[in-house]
């Protein structure tokens, strides 16, 4: 029983990230008005849930939280490139002027 409170949580809280993000860059894009992202989390939120839910049909869709998560598709691979090639993301200490 606890561990279907735990994957409820999980869900939960990873499906209201995974809507709130793209809404939250329309509401942006309409209103001018900032937001900020919360990347990962409802991914990895989901994918937790998926993974401790008792019923194994939950199990075995553990990858669709990642797979919808949009901040894991604009941020991942960008993530990805800057630990690859860090001198095209960061500025060297000799380029900034005093």
């Amino acid at each position: 029983m606890i561990l279907w409170g735990e994957s409820v949580l999980f869900l939960a809280l990873g499906a209201l990230i995974i809507v709130g993000n793209p809404l939250g860059i329309l509401r942006t894009a309409w209103t001018k008005k900032k937001f900020s992202l919360i990347p990962f989390v409802g991914g990895i939120s989901g994918m937790i849930g998926c993974l401790v839910c008792p019923d194994e049909r939950v199990n075995a869709v553990w990858w669709l939280p990642l797979v919808l998560d949009i901040t894991i598709s604009l941020f991942g691979p960008l993530m990805l490139l800057s630990l690859l090639f860090p001198r095209f993301f960061y500025k060297s200490q000799t380029d900034t002027k005093a």
